[in-house]
């Protein structure tokens, strides 16, 4: 897939508390890229209150003290819908992350398009540990929404050549711009 050049290439990935479509986003980050270069040009990352437990710590170590005081889903919705609005979507395993965010958007009564996007799981075939290696890419601190997200752009940037989907747009929402973040480094 070659996108054209006014079409906003996005890198997202979701750290949540389960795969179930009642599970939710706990962390998220979303990265620009510059359509022509594949360089980032933006990144965006915040903890989610999700309103209830966190889910499996031993994976993502993520606590219910580290989201106590984090936004909610509708905190940062519009925040991320600017930066989803019109753009492919990057992920390793887009479906997955696909899913969470419509799930996240449609509690908020928010359609979600999720037309094809670029996954990279399915251009390696490998998980995102074993492609990143395979690649020779540095994935540091796995299972933290912006590192796999910044690990998925580099191997996208790689693997663009071999193909991908169509794009996904997400609809406008109404909600006023909320910046309010809260990133793991800022936990205390």
């Amino acid at each position: 897939m070659t996108p054209q050049a006014q079409c906003p290439l996005v890198v997202v990935d979701c750290e949540t508390t389960g795969f179930g479509y009642n599970d939710r986003i706990i962390e998220v980050a979303a990265i620009t890229l510059d359509a022509r270069s594949w360089q980032p040009v933006g990144e965006y990352d915040t903890l989610v209150n999700p309103g209830r437990d966190t889910g499996p710590v031993h994976v993502h170590g993520i606590t219910p003290d580290m989201v106590a005081d984090a936004p909610s889903f509708a905190e940062i919705a519009a925040a991320l819908a600017q930066r989803l609005h019109g753009a492919i979507l990057i992920a390793h395993y887009v479906d997955f992350d696909a899913r969470m965010l419509r799930s996240e958007f449609n509690r908020m009564g928010v359609d979600f398009d999720a037309g094809a996007g670029l996954c990279t799981l399915q251009a390696t075939g490998e998980t995102l540990d074993v492609a990143c290696e395979q690649h020779g890419i540095a994935l540091q601190d796995a299972h933290r929404a912006l590192a796999d997200a910044r690990a998925t752009a580099a191997l996208a940037r790689q693997v663009v050549r071999q193909g991908g989907g169509g794009p996904m747009r997400l609809g406008d929402i109404a909600e006023p711009l909320c910046e309010r973040v809260l990133r793991r480094e800022d936990v205390r």
